[in-house]
């Protein structure tokens, strides 16, 4: 017990380490260059259009086919002009820069948006126009079955399934689904974030309060109760200083407050909400991650599992691990109950992505490195069949060479993804120039290797907490 006790002193030690030395969490870009499906993983170009890999069987890659790719392969119709792009399950969607709306993959449950859904066998295999959303929309997200759009007026619309009041219309439309959008009721006018998971819907206001609406069985709505709500209900503790909110398969995640602290709710059967279970398999309002109570700067969620990103550009992942979703090799699993590092990874990542049962990440120099399941090619690296439990290279979107002059970074003053090398990169934060004093180059030297060191004994120490644990209590 006395072990046990110093190892998670020490825990919390280096993380305040590689905190002390942190600037302040910058807000979260509402886009991202990658958005990871079910089974499917799509990036930005540097064009500024949309490459797909994973599954196909849907027609989730846009490539006009139904067959499954272990490598990027080009969105037909979309090879500029998009600026937000999202993944569902089986189902993937764009806005262009026009604003309107195209999806692809499955439609059974309506979640095209086309109208033309909502029967058996309905799928495209290359974008469709969404009804009546020809223009204004600013973002889209997308669930299991459902999909979400933010207009620059500040409405909600949702369609697809239904059945949960997942599309927040008080179930108006149809109690099973709708097949075009309809509006979400009870938002106040100014809504600025929209996120979806697997059967739940969240937006925050312009205060940053989240409200959240559709499937509650398990607390993932973080309203105290397990009731389903078919219009918007107010997260408890959260009526404002929300910065960042991810939806997972039945529990959600969310970064608070201006120093940057982590909290979670709902399922939380393997550990996803990252609380060691101190709460039980479920809890129904927010829970702090002990961990990372300060400095986290972004957060994803998958299916059971969850990843956040540190100030300092590092990645951290708990919650299932069976097909090396959280990337630590496999040092604990089948489940990790408290963060712990993602190995592999150089310094310098810029965005998470979590799919279902993998994850990616965009890291320095423009490249992506995705990892876990892989069994339908949804990692990038040209396989299929192999899980991988560490990081690996999507192919095609590489590395580019280290540059040969001392460059600068100038503030951009836009939020829209600049294509640069293999990928879109995202907006430059604002800066001081490279060109600092030797004392502050020396104090973020040894701040970085604080940060490496400390991040190498979280994995290590959560490896050897865990080996004292039983998995089921």
């Amino acid at each position: 017990m006395r072990a046990k006790a110093s190892l998670l002193v020490l825990q919390l030690v280096l993380l305040a380490a590689i905190l002390f030395w942190l600037p302040p969490p910058a807000a979260a870009e509402s886009l991202l260059p990658l958005a990871a499906g079910g089974s499917h993983t799509c990036a930005f170009t540097p064009a500024g259009g949309v490459q797909c890999w994973g599954r196909n069987e849907f027609g989730q890659l846009g490539d006009s086919t139904t067959t499954a790719s272990a490598s990027p392969v080009d969105v037909v119709g979309l090879t500029e002009g998009v600026v937000d792009l999202a993944a569902g399950q089986f189902h993937t969607c764009a806005v262009t820069t026009g604003g309107g709306v195209q999806c692809w993959g499955r439609n059974e449950e309506g979640q095209l948006g086309d109208g033309a859904g909502g029967v058996p066998g309905a799928m495209d295999a290359t974008p469709v126009n969404v009804a009546g959303l020809g223009s204004g929309v600013v973002t889209v997200t997308a669930g299991w079955f459902h999909t979400c759009v933010l207009t620059d007026t500040g409405d909600v619309k949702c369609w697809g399934k239904n059945e949960d009041g997942q599309l927040g219309d008080g179930q108006s439309c149809s109690t099973l689904l709708c097949p075009t959008p309809t509006d979400v009721v009870g938002l106040p006018p100014d809504v600025s974030t929209l996120t979806v998971g697997g059967e739940h819907s969240c937006t925050t206001t312009a205060d940053a309060g989240l409200k959240c609406w559709g499937r509650n069985n398990e607390g993932q709505l973080g309203d105290g109760t397990s009731t389903d709500r078919t219009t918007p209900v107010n997260v408890v503790g959260l009526s404002s200083n929300v910065a960042d909110v991810a939806l997972g398969g039945r529990h959600t995640c969310a970064i608070t407050g201006t120093l940057g602290a982590a909290k979670c709710w709902g399922n939380n059967l393997f550990g996803q909400l990252g609380d060691d279970g101190v709460c039980g398999t479920n809890c129904t309002t927010p829970v702090d991650v002990p961990l990372l109570s300060v400095g986290m700067t972004d957060i994803d969620v998958g299916f059971f599992h969850s990843c956040a990103l540190t100030s300092s550009s590092f990645a951290l992942c708990w919650g299932h691990n069976v097909f090396g979703q959280l990337g630590n090799g496999l040092v604990c699993s089948p489940t990790c109950t408290t963060p712990t590092g993602v190995q592999g990874l150089p310094g310098g990542v810029a965005a998470l992505a979590a799919g279902s049962f993998h994850t990616c990440a965009v890291v320095t120099l423009e490249s992506a490195k995705c990892w876990g399941s892989n069994e339908g090619g949804q990692l990038g690296d040209g396989t299929s069949g192999n899980n991988r439990l560490l990081p690996v290279d999507v192919l095609g979107i590489e590395p580019k060479p280290t540059p040969t002059t001392t460059p600068t970074f100038t503030p951009t003053p836009t939020a829209t993804p600049i294509p640069v090398g293999g990928i879109a990169k995202l907006p430059a934060v604002a800066t001081a120039p490279l060109e600092a004093s030797s004392s502050s180059v020396g104090t973020g030297l040894v701040a970085g290797i604080v940060a490496a060191l400390a991040v190498g004994v979280l994995a290590m120490g959560g490896a050897a907490w865990y080996a004292r644990r039983r998995w089921v209590k």
